[in-house]
């Protein structure tokens, strides 16, 4: 439910020029050039890197993402 509550709430902040800054002080600031990121991306945004390495020849390769949720996965105990 929580997944699909900010996929609907990203949604409608799509918006970027009636955002408002929700956080004082923060990054954001509001002039003709730069635009605000959806509230709930203000709030709850984790940023993320994802580094894919090949077992091979061991090149790495990294990518900066954004998201709002993280599945954690726990081993079953018999």
């Amino acid at each position: 439910f929580q997944r699909f509550l900010f996929d609907c709430l990203l949604l409608e902040g799509n918006d970027l020029t009636a955002n408002p800054i929700i956080l004082k002080g923060s990054l954001y600031k509001r002039n003709e050039q730069t635009t605000v990121p959806a509230p709930i991306t203000q709030l709850v945004r984790i940023d993320t890197k994802n580094v894919v390495t090949c077992f091979h020849c061991k090149a790495a390769r990294s990518k900066d993402n954004l998201t709002h949720v993280v599945d954690l996965i726990y081993p079953r105990t018999v």
